[in-house]
Formats: C-alpha cells, sequence, structure tokens
C-alpha cells in the first residue's frame, strides 16, 4: 500500500513538472587559458568570433591587415605596440568596438578610411571601453573617436597625426546622459584639426595629456560640465576653443599653456578657469604679470607664485590666480587620495616623493620630496604644497645643491588650510658654487633636519629608498612612471 501511495505521489510530481519552465545555467565562463594569434586562429576576428565572454586573445608580433569587429566583452592584448600593427589599408574602421567592458592594448592601429562617416582607427560605441598603451596613427579622420557612450578610458596613448586625435561625439542625446569618459596621460600630437575634441558632451575628464603641434588643442563645443585639468597644451597654432551656447560650466585649470601662437578662444558662457586661492588656476607663458604680494585678495606683502592681477581671457572668462610657474603633481602611491603639487619657474627634470630607511630593523625613515632641475641663470621659485599625512613641514625644511646654495627667500606658512601646508621658496640660479657645475641642481624638503650622521648618507642618496611617485620630464614630454 505504501508503495503504491509513493509510485501515485511520484507520478503526480513529474506530471506537474511536465508543466514547469526548467531553470537552467546559461551563463558563459572565460577559457582557462588566452586565445593566441595567430598559433590558435590566423587572424585577429577569427579569435574574437570564436572566443567566449571575458576571454583574453594575445596577438603576436607583426602586422594583421584586417578591419576588426569586437561585439562581446573581451580583453585585446597585443605583444608590443611597436610591433603588433592592426593595418585598415586605407579603408573603413579599423577597430570597431559595440561590445562592453572591452580592453585594447599593446597595438598600434594605422590607417583607417577617410570621408565616410564614422572613419577612423578606433571606434567606440560600446561602454566601459578602456583603450590603453597604443600608437593610434595616421587616420585622415579620427584617431579615437567615441559615440554615444560612457565610461569609458583613453589612457597611456601615443595619438598623432590624425585629422582629429581623440573626439568624443554626442555624449548627450534627449533625456539620455551619456559622458564620464576619461581621457588620461595620453600624448596627442600633429592633428590638423584638433588635439581633442568634444561635441555636445557631458561630465568628461581631460586630464594629464601632453598636446603639442595641433592646429587646436583642445575644441570643446556645446559640452557642459567638463573638467580639463593638468595638461600641457604647447606648440599649438590655438591651445583652446570653446564655443556654441551651450558651452557653460566647464572648469579649466592647472594646465601649462605654453608657446601656442594663441592660448584660448571663446565663443561660449562662462566657464571657471581656477580654483580659487591657494589653489590656483593655469600657467600661461605669455601672462606678462607680477608677484610681489600674496593671499587670496593678493594683498599681503610677499610672493606665493601666483601673479598678483587676473589673466583675462575675454569679457566674462578669466583666471583669477594665474601661476607663475608651471604646474606638476605628484600622488602619494600609499596614501591613496593624497598629492604633493608643485609650481616653479625651473625646469623641472625630476619630480619625486621619497621615503628614505633609516633603520632596517625598526622600519624608522624620513619622507621627503626632491626636486632636481636644470642648469640655469637668474631667479628660480617653487611653491610647494605637502599633505600633513605625508610630512611636517613646521621646520626649515629646504636643502638646496645639497646645503651650499643658499635659500634667498622663504614663508614655510605661506597656507594652511589644516590637511595641506603650501610653503614657497626662492633661489638664485647663478649661485650654485664652483664645485657643483656639472651635477644635477636639487632641492630636497625633509620635515626637520636628520642628525648629523643621517644627513650626510641623505644628501648622497646611499640610504635605501622608496619612490611614492615620479614625475619626469623628457625632451619636453612629461612621463609619469
Amino acid at each position: 500500500m505504501v508503495n503504491k501511495c509513493f509510485l501515485s505521489l511520484l507520478l503526480s510530481l513529474l506530471i506537474l513538472a511536465s508543466f514547469c519552465p526548467v531553470l537552467v545555467d546559461v551563463s558563459v565562463k572565460a577559457s582557462q587559458y588566452p586565445i593566441i594569434v595567430p598559433d590558435d586562429y590566423p587572424t585577429i576576428q577569427e579569435a574574437i568570433n570564436n572566443a567566449d565572454f571575458g576571454d583574453v586573445i594575445h596577438v603576436r608580433a607583426g602586422t594583421y591587415y584586417e578591419h576588426v569587429v569586437i561585439d562581446k566583452t573581451v580583453t585585446l592584448l597585443g605583444e608590443n605596440m611597436g610591433t603588433t600593427m592592426i593595418d585598415g589599408n586605407r579603408a573603413g574602421v579599423v577597430v570597431d568596438i559595440s561590445g562592453n567592458n572591452v580592453t585594447v592594448t599593446g597595438f598600434s592601429v594605422a590607417n583607417g578610411g577617410s570621408g565616410s562617416w564614422p572613419a577612423c582607427n578606433i571606434l567606440v560605441q560600446g561602454n566601459f571601453t578602456t583603450i590603453r598603451e597604443n600608437n593610434i596613427t595616421n587616420n585622415a579622420d579620427y584617431g579615437v573617436l567615441v559615440d554615444y557612450s560612457h565610461g569609458n578610458n583613453i589612457v597611456g596613448n601615443t595619438i598623432a597625426d590624425n585629422r582629429v586625435g581623440v573626439y568624443l561625439w554626442h555624449s548627450i542625446y534627449g533625456d539620455r546622459v551619456y559622458g564620464n569618459n576619461l581621457v588620461s596621460r595620453n600624448v596627442i600630437a600633429n592633428d590638423t584639426v584638433s588635439g581633442i575634441s568634444l561635441l555636445m558632451s557631458e561630465n568628461n575628464v581631460i586630464t594629464g595629456n601632453t598636446i603639442l603641434r595641433n592646429n587646436v588643442g583642445v575644441a570643446v563645443s556645446d559640452s557642459h560640465h567638463n573638467e580639463i585639468s593638468l595638461n600641457t597644451i604647447r606648440d599649438n597654432s590655438l591651445a583652446i576653443r570653446l564655443e556654441g551656447g551651450g558651452g557653460s560650466g566647464n572648469t579649466i585649470y592647472f594646465n601649462n599653456f605654453v608657446n601656442n601662437r594663441k592660448q584660448a578662444e571663446i565663443a561660449s558662457e562662462y566657464c571657471q578657469w581656477d580654483q580659487g586661492y591657494p589653489l590656483g588656476g593655469n600657467y600661461w607663458s605669455d601672462y606678462n604679470g607680477t608677484d610681489l604680494y600674496s593671499g587670496p585678495g593678493q594683498s599681503a606683502t610677499g610672493s606665493d607664485g601666483i601673479g598678483d592681477a587676473p589673466r583675462v581671457i575675454d569679457a566674462s572668462n578669466q583666471d583669477n590666480y594665474p601661476l607663475m610657474g608651471k604646474f606638476y603633481n605628484c600622488d602619494i602611491t600609499f596614501l591613496p587620495g593624497l598629492t604633493v603639487t608643485l609650481i616653479s619657474n625651473s625646469t623641472i627634470s625630476l619630480f619625486s616623493a621619497v621615503t628614505w630607511i633609516t633603520d632596517i630593523n625598526t622600519s624608522s625613515s624620513i619622507r621627503t620630496v626632491w626636486i632636481n632641475f636644470t642648469d640655469e641663470t637668474g631667479f628660480g621659485f617653487c611653491r610647494v604644497s605637502i599633505p600633513h599625512a605625508y610630512m611636517n613641514v613646521s621646520g626649515p625644511p629646504v636643502v638646496i645643491d645639497y646645503g651650499q646654495t643658499p635659500v634667498l627667500h622663504s614663508n614655510y606658512t605661506l597656507y594652511d588650510n589644516g590637511t595641506d601646508r603650501w610653503i614657497y621658496f626662492a633661489y638664485n640660479h647663478s649661485a650654485r658654487p664652483s664645485d657643483q657645475t656639472g651635477r644635477q641642481p636639487r632641492i630636497i624638503i625633509i620635515p626637520e633636519f636628520p642628525s648629523i650622521l643621517i644627513l650626510p648618507l641623505l644628501m648622497t642618496a646611499t640610504l635605501p629608498a622608496i619612490i611614492h611617485c615620479k614625475k619626469k620630464r623628457r625632451s619636453g614630454i612629461i612621463h609619469l612612471s
């Protein structure tokens, strides 16, 4: 009897299950091993077609005459961006990205088509794409075109010899706001129209790029609330152009505008050109103001590295706190969110935050800031902001040329907001002692003078060191490493 009841119950359950949906896990996981081109597939496109979601595709060095379409989440990794080329043979789009969360790195991408839209080397229509450390060159139209897309990172590339280097196009459409793209640490050069263009694009960040020898460095049209900061924009016919009735709300600060034929051209509404005092605005190589005063109103006696008068751009736009020297910044790796900044009229070759280990057994250390500059003549100054969390600079902290070049004037309490301390000091480049000739001029900022036994070791750099950040200048281009 029990068996008959059990069988009847089991049969009933089976009949009921036949009318119920069956849930099946259809998720696809990335392959355990990367796909290699041409070992596994002869072309990049065949590898993409056969890849699963999240796969990594390694491409060996060589020239691949292809038009690559990436419509799924994959990472495309070239062996070396100098020797791994995707060549469009002067036709169409070379790399067309419509999938989300795609990464392309380690390639030379060149020779896309021209004339028909969209003609470019890399077209981004997916979201959260990363284009990193590639050479993107020789397109008659666009190097990188970001079209109705958001959350993309274009970082660390060399983008040159195009019509437009990077074009952020229509990142706002109706009620849908895209944007939030990052264009950072690229070298963008020799573009016949502009290095970077924004059209109807909002909430993008253009930061840390070197933009040089273009017709226009940065062109912004009908675009709101974008940040343009920490760029070196030099040797262009026009550094920056803002136009269109909707071009308000953009912030432009901490840029170095150097030796451009014309620095700025404005045909739009008000933009913000500085971050107030003590942070300051931008460096303009054609600014001819003086620096005799300091403070928010530039009315207190003493220099502070900020011009006493605004740099007027037009009737509606001015940089209220123009910088008297170029701007440099250095993020401190072990203290996220903290940065050391420098404004100086010296030619800086190295700017770094360095911790010297004085006793390995006890982990005793001295935190320092190092500034190297080239041999030159005349008056020099540095204006440095240092977070309290990194270093206490309450004492006399500056040593120049290992203590042999005097500090002419200093203000170690220029400004303090409770989080950062701003200090200012001046020196004479020509006052270097004869025994320092041929040796790299060096400034070391230390929290206080260490003991007489530690100081010589520190000056001659024989102690173990941790370099938290370093900014170098090579051939006029700033690299962060």
